[in-house]
């Protein structure tokens, strides 16, 4: 999965499995490293048809990035 960036950057995630509305990746050549030392997990969650937030496995359940708006109703 190829996500371009609002920076430019491209990210190419490699998914790992999917269920319900989630999916969960992990970075080609990510560097960043968990407490324990192990590779982030980042997990997609789609809330509707029109956004979606991060979370890293790694994080608090109730821990995330800001919403993303993919679409904007006119």
């Amino acid at each position: 999965m190829l996500i371009e960036h609002s920076n430019g950057k491209r990210s190419v995630y490699q998914v790992m499995y999917a269920e319900k509305n989630m999916i969960t990746t992990v970075i080609d050549g990510e560097e960043r490293r968990t407490d324990a030392g192990d590779r982030v997990v980042w997990v997609l969650v789609l809330n509707n048809p029109a956004s979606y937030h991060w979370r890293r496995t790694d994080w608090k359940a109730e821990v995330r990035t800001a919403e993303i708006v993919r679409c904007v109703n006119q």
